[in-house]
């Protein structure tokens, strides 16, 4: 596995995390940190869920790593 990709799974197994999460505790930028997330939910090593919006905009998402045989995504 790719050392960004490593260092995300890593951080998300002290918990649940947003892009902007992610980008800012990896010093990463907000679209990296979002495409590595995107590859890593892809190849099915995080789970992911919408998180309720407060406003206009995109619909953000949380990630959390997933466990093995467990029915992680939404």
């Amino acid at each position: 596995m790719r050392g960004r990709r490593l260092q995300v799974l890593q951080q998300l197994e002290q918990g649940e995390a947003s892009a902007d999460d992610i980008s800012k505790t990896l010093d990463l930028d907000r679209a990296t940190a979002a495409a590595v997330l995107s590859h890593l939910f892809k190849d099915g090593y995080v789970a992911r869920r919408t998180l309720p919006q407060s406003g206009r905009g995109r619909p953000r998402n949380a990630y959390r790593v997933k466990l093995p045989g467990a029915d992680n995504d939404e």
